[in-house]
């Protein structure tokens, strides 16, 4: 993998994360839809998106801030911030 291809991986990652995010909703509001006239109430899908709630949360808080965030990082000293 070029130099090139590795700087335009973070913007197909997260291109794919927004496309993955606008299906899901997308399907989802069918989802609901579907579970209301089925059942005739809306307490099965909201059931179902507040269990949903749990694993995120869970994922969220399972990320290791400190490590993958840029506000945590050392900034780099360049040639004209050390004084050459």
């Amino acid at each position: 993998m070029s130099s090139t291809e590795k700087a335009k991986a973070p913007l197909y990652f997260g291109w794919y994360v927004c496309a993955a995010t606008v299906f899901v909703a997308f399907v989802s509001i069918l989802a609901a839809g579907l579970l209301f006239d089925i059942t005739g109430s809306y307490t099965l899908p909201f059931t179902v998106g507040g269990a949903l709630l749990f694993p995120a949360a869970i994922s969220a808080f399972s990320v290791r801030e400190r490590k993958y965030s840029a506000r945590y990082q050392t900034p780099l000293l360049t040639a004209a911030a050390a004084g050459d």
